[in-house]
């Protein structure tokens, strides 16, 4: 799935922190959820475009086994945002 847009350029209703608030927890996708977890993306890439490229590579197995040096390796994750995930 490839999302080329912001988050804050999403109608308000397809953002993921206010989808879930709205419609739960189950409304929402694997990237998604990431992309909440991590909060903010770059510069040139989105939380969620960030989150769906992490997914990518393995899905939330590969997530759930990578080092945290493994996940910073992926352009945008640094110490902080590996460890939220690893967490």
């Amino acid at each position: 799935m490839q999302y080329n847009v912001g988050i804050k350029d999403m109608p308000e209703n397809t953002r993921p922190r206010e989808k879930l608030i709205a419609q739960g927890e189950t409304s929402l996708n694997d990237a998604e959820i990431l992309a909440i977890i991590l909060g903010m993306g770059t510069r040139n890439i989105s939380a969620l475009e960030l989150a769906a490229r992490l997914i990518s590579r393995g899905g939330i197995r590969y997530l759930k086994e990578a080092s945290l040096e493994e996940l910073a390796t992926e352009k945008g994750v640094g110490a902080a945002k590996a460890s939220g995930i690893k967490a």
